[in-house]
């Protein structure tokens, strides 16, 4: 950026005249509202300001286009309700006056300078109500002195925009000016938003403060829009200091025309026509057209604002035929970073285009539809729970269609959700005009939001580039698609709601198709999706899955609609279909009695032979108990009484049902390098408990519940899975019963009869599959007081271990101690090297621990890793914590190389010296393995982000901490879940497992032609590349016979040769969780507690069942161990 603003240093800021002088202007226009009062102070002002010059001429209401012709100075009064030209400023967001801001009794008086090139100034006096219009005009009448207005910034605000407690967390809110990616992370421009509605000059001094830095910084074409829009109202009302205005014109200028500007807008998706739009590509095409809008104005003889304006005008384009969905499906970015540029854009467009075709009705009835009896959209796609509803849109249709069902959804919702403002995201107005509210009744019942053609047609019209908007061609016709189906039984807070998805993929959306986004009954939503940018995989979102002989295809993302109804009672039906799922159909019924519950029939049919692994999932937020009729919980509301909530589940098939434990904290926390909250409602942790009705002191987790059957399949086959989801004020014992194609919920004395027309089959009850104890060949090495958190085999043999207490042993070969430390916090990870004779011990430890011990335990330092700002630390872990470190020995010198929670690798000496640090694009590098990849004499390290990562690209480093080459991403929200190396003759092969998409691959990479020679790239060719069913969960490789051993979450084990063919494919009953080659034998660790032994033709030959924890396998030369909780046991026959 600095040096194309060099390279354009030639625009001079516009002239600005701070001061309005009535005596020498040809005419002075005063501009009154219609109303009574606005009419009898502007009456007022014409007789005060007649003084001063005789041509002061009052004109009532007129329309807009006397702002860009008038010949002399305009005093306005006026806010969106009652004026023309304010509703003129207001839509070019030149003024953000309405009846909600400055709110009762409060007032604006201020100097516009010159806002439309006329040559005068604009005074305005803004109010809510007629107390603050009173004093706005008495405050004018003292300020004109010998026939002038002085400069003007007099602001007396009552009510806000932001809610009262965002605005006082920006005030808290500290910006460290020596963070480099403060241009990205940092809340400077809601800060300077802020001193406009309130007049802080505080926050003002950090905002100039702040462009100091920024002159100097990148530009990033994601915060185009919101830097321009609040520089340019701040610009045109005087409160940009005069030393700075030149060089901030000149700042946007070359952004616009640079690469991160109107160059940022070049990608296919953002220039074909009725193709679905971006955030990436809507808010600088945005920023762009309040640019042009600007440079047009001011600098007429400029010839690239013209450019600028053609390219984003194709942007938007869609949206002016009638178009409204946003290639963002996750509803938080669809309706909060997507949607609002398509609402701004359609109020600067002088033909309100956007309005008028009623694009912006169509995108604020499918906001109505989703959001639930809490006034929340649900948590699906990528998500922030601090703006969990589309405010912005809802008031803004409310106010330009006068629909008082917008205006009720808007207002139902409590204020600390309406006006939130993130980083990106848009400064919010409130577009209040007095528009009344009334109940949109329409939407109760069963509520279809159609699917936007652009976004059907995407296959047959741009199949280049369809695969962006949906993953999937549709299968059915677009009047039987739907985009969400609602049902809904009223909108109080205890009224039942249920929102399903029909359509998969998209941008920030996972493949999801006819998936639960959220159940609300009773005021708890207990059913949800929460799959927000770390649980992308189909089988993490409530959704039914079908996977068949260890492949998987992509999920249909058209759900076909068979049928719905609505009875008299209020019941409500609904049924449909996935066709072509990985070699079968889906159908899902779905049946809701209001305020008692809501069953789902989930019947797979089989269109081909096969091993099928087939779950269904439900995601319930917070602790639940699993007994043989499903999960159960209670729930304490606010006012203390309770609710009872089960689900229960059967199938026809024998099946195993298990849950899982899904921490999501991760997504609800002050992020890294952000000041704390101060107050519950910009607290994200705060606010998903008040979500969810968690107590203060509750992790915030969910529990996922999964029914699994699995087995050979014919085709014909069907299953089907019955999940009844009950809630009640008291504890009550419902079940379900299935016989003979006949569905009834049974509950004490009352019977319901379930609605369900597919899968004609008896639904048996659950039975276990059976457990395999463990007897000989397993020796207890040891116990601890405390879980087994890290380990490592020394050269020696020694075995290391770390505990969750902070304990670390050294254990000989009988499980006795030769070594104990005591560490300050839990143990992440340890490594050993040796050199010279003498041995060195390194842990990571605690929020952000390392240290360094030798062979006798003796320490010889420790410190504090100190955290390097990222610009995405919503990727970072809460702390620099030392996740995974990797000693080595070169040339007489012992190093360690660490991962650690900042999504930095350091290299550090054998004397604690940091040497060097090593950004890992946006991911956590949780997995580090050392070897001399290309046989130069060198050892490089393999870095992949095994715990948290925007992207499952691995890089391989230098002995320099430099990256020689960067292979192996399945892009966004893809993280590498298992890593495997061995080195060959000529060459060395490294494979890797990826959490989804073409999640296993093979690479193969030359060695060096000329050893001991160290080239700075490499290059890499990929051998396989194939898509197994569910994560790879575990990766072994036996060099000698070329063959790849591979194991995923959906229990398949494979193996293929190094040419990607298959050479055979087993199951097992539960997820595989770790893999082992060992002795010729493959060794599989489960979810359920169970090892299974296979031999290397894939021959099964016996299981062990230990207990429900998970399992992990480690190996040394000759050894085997397995650890599981705080125990650890010698495999010693297999």
């Amino acid at each position: 950026m600095r040096k194309e603003i060099s390279k354009m240093n030639m625009l001079t800021p516009r002239t600005m005249e701070t001061k309005t002088k009535l005596t020498d202007s040809p005419i002075v226009l005063v501009v009154s509202p219609e109303t009574d009062f606005g009419k009898k102070i502007a009456y007022k002002i014409v007789k005060i300001v007649s003084q001063f010059n005789r041509n002061t001429t009052l004109v009532i209401n007129p329309e807009p286009k006397i702002l860009y012709s008038c010949n002399g100075p305009l005093i306005l009064i006026g806010n969106l309700a009652d004026s023309k030209c304010i509703k003129e400023m207001y839509e070019k967001f030149l003024c953000i006056t309405d009846l909600w801001y400055p709110g009762p009794g409060g007032y604006e008086l201020r100097t516009i300078i010159n806002p439309f090139n006329t040559g005068f100034n604009i005074i305005h006096l803004g109010y809510s109500d007629e107390n603050g219009l009173i004093k706005a005009e008495k405050l004018l009448e003292e300020k004109i002195v010998s026939g002038t207005i002085p400069y003007l910034r007099e602001i007396w605000a009552t009510r806000l925009h932001f809610p009262k407690s965002k605005a006082q967390q920006l005030q808290k809110d500290k910006i460290d000016l020596n963070d480099p990616t403060i241009y990205l992370t940092a809340n400077i421009d809601e800060k300077a938003y802020l001193a406009f509605m309130t007049g802080d000059k505080q926050l003002l001094e950090e905002y100039y403060s702040c462009w100091k830095v920024l002159l100097n910084l990148p530009a990033i074409h994601l915060m185009l829009y919101k830097k321009v829009v609040v520089w340019r109202l701040l610009e045109a009302y005087g409160m940009i200091p005069e030393k700075m205005r030149g060089q901030i014109v000149n700042y946007f200028y070359s952004w616009a025309n640079g690469a991160e500007g109107v160059g940022s807008l070049d990608e296919k998706i953002y220039q074909t026509p009725n193709f679905p739009r971006q955030n990436h590509g809507l808010i600088p095409a945005l920023g762009l057209l309040y640019l042009y809008d600007y440079f047009t104005r001011f600098y007429p003889e400029l010839k690239e604002p013209k450019h600028w304006k053609e390219k984003s005008e194709i942007v938007f384009q869609p949206y002016c035929c009638g178009s409204w969905k946003t290639l963002c499906d996750g509803l938080c970015h669809g309706l909060w970073l997507s949607q609002p540029a398509l609402f701004d854009f359609g109020m600067l467009d002088p033909k309100h285009i956007f309005f008028k075709n009623n694009s912006a009705r169509k995108a604020a009835d499918y906001d109505v539809a989703v959001i639930n009896s809490q006034g929340y959209i649900p948590n699906a796609g990528d998500s922030d729970i601090l703006r969990q509803f589309p405010g912005y849109c809802l008031c803004a249709a409310a106010a330009y269609y006068h629909d008082p069902e917008y205006e009720y959804v808007y207002k139902r919702t409590p204020e600390s959700q309406r006006g939130y403002c993130g980083p990106i995201t848009y400064p919010p107005r409130s577009f209040e005009i007095g528009v009344p509210t009334s109940i949109p009744k329409d939407k109760i019942g069963i509520t279809i939001s159609a699917v936007d053609p652009i976004v059907y047609n995407a296959w047959n019209d741009h199949p280049g580039i369809a695969e962006q908007a949906v993953d999937t061609y549709p299968e059915a016709p677009i009047e039987k698609c739907f985009d969400k189906l609602t049902m809904r039984t009223g909108w109080n807070i205890t009224d039942d709601y249920l929102l399903i998805d029909g359509l998969g993929g998209g941008s920030h959306s996972y493949a999801d198709a006819m998936s639960i986004l959220d159940y609300q009954n009773l005021g708890i939503s207990w059913i949800v999706a929460e799959d927000s940018l770390h649980w992308p995989e189909p089988e993490n979102h409530s959704m039914l899955t079908i996977y068949k002989d260890g492949k998987k295809e992509k999920v249909p993302a058209f759900a076909e609609l068979l049928g719905t109804r609505k009875d008299q009672d209020g019941n409500m039906y609904a049924a449909m279909r996935l066709k072509n799922f990985n070699g079968a159909d889906w159908i899902r019924e779905i049946f809701l009695v209001p305020h008692n519950f809501v069953a789902f029939h989930d019947t797979v049919i089989c269109l081909t032979e096969g091993n099928y692994s087939i779950e269904d999932h439900f995601r319930i937020p917070g602790a639940v108990k699993l007994d043989e009729q499903g999960v159960s919980t209670t729930r304490i509301l606010e006012n203390g009484s309770r609710i009872y909530f089960k689900l229960l589940s059967r199938c026809s098939k024998e099946s195993n049902n298990f849950i899982k434990k899904v921490p999501l904290g991760i997504n609800y926390r002050t992020q890294p390098g952000k000041t704390k909250s101060i107050t519950p409602e910009t607290d994200p942790a705060s606010s998903i408990r008040k979500r969810y009705h968690f107590r203060v002191s509750d992790e915030i987790f969910l529990t996922q519940f999964t029914s699994r059957t699995f087995g050979k399949m014919e085709k014909g086959d069907k299953v089907s899975f019955t999940h009844v989801v009950y809630t009640s004020r008291k504890q009550e014992h419902p079940e379900i019963y299935g016989k003979n194609g006949e569905y009834k919920l049974i509950n004490d004395s009352t019977t319901v009869t379930l609605p369900f027309i597919y899968g004609y089959l008896n639904l048996i009850h659950r039975e276990n599959c059976k457990s395999h104890s463990y007897k000989t060949g397993f020796k207890s090495l040891r116990s601890f007081d405390s879980q087994i958190t890290a380990t490592e085999i020394m050269q020696d043999g020694s075995l290391l271990c770390g505990l969750k207490n902070g304990k670390l042993f050294e254990l000989d070969e009988f499980g006795n101690s030769k070594l104990f430390i005591q560490m300050a916090g839990e143990i992440h990870t340890i490594s050993s090297a040796g050199c010279m004779g003498r041995i060195r011990i390194f842990v990571g430890y605690g929020e952000s621990g390392l240290s360094e011990f030798d062979e006798n335990g003796n320490i010889l330092w420790k410190k504090k890793i100190k955290r390097i700002p990222t610009l995405y630390p919503w990727w970072e872990l809460n702390y620099p914590t030392v996740i995974k470190a990797v000693a080595m020995s070169d040339d007489k010198k012992i190093y360690v190389l660490t991962g650690c929670g900042d999504n930095y690798v350091r290299k550090y000496s054998e004397n604690g010296i940091l040497i060097s640090a090593h950004y890992f694009f946006a991911s956590v590098p949780g997995i580090i393995k050392l070897a001399d990849v290309d046989h130069d004499g060198k050892l490089e390290a393999i870095v992949a982000g095994g715990i948290m990562s925007a992207d499952s690209g691995i890089e391989i480093l230098g002995q320099d901490n430099v990256c020689r080459i960067r292979f192996a991403s399945e892009g966004w929200v893809s993280r590498t879940t298992a890593l495997a190396f061995i080195p060959k003759k000529e060459y060395s092969v490294i494979a890797c497992g990826v959490n989804h998409r073409h999640n296993l691959q093979l690479f193969r990479f030359n060695y060096q032609k000329n050893p001991g020679k160290v080239s700075q790239k490499m290059k890499g060719l990929r051998l396989i590349y194939k898509e197994m069913a569910g994560a790879v969960t575990g990766i072994e490789m036996d060099s000698q016979k070329e063959i790849l051993f591979v194991c995923t979450s959906q229990g398949f084990i494979g193996a293929f040769d190094f040419h990607g063919n298959e050479l055979w494919m087993k199951m097992i009953k539960s997820a595989a969780t770790q893999i082992k080659l060992f002795h010729e034998k493959i060794i599989i660790t489960d979810n359920s507690g169970t090892i299974y032994i296979f031999d290397i033709n894939g021959s099964y030959e016996t299981s062990y069942f230990f207990e429900r924890c998970p399992l992990k396998l480690l190996c040394g030369l000759n050894k085997l161990y397995l650890i599981y909780g705080s125990n650890i046991r010698e495999i010693t026959e297999i």
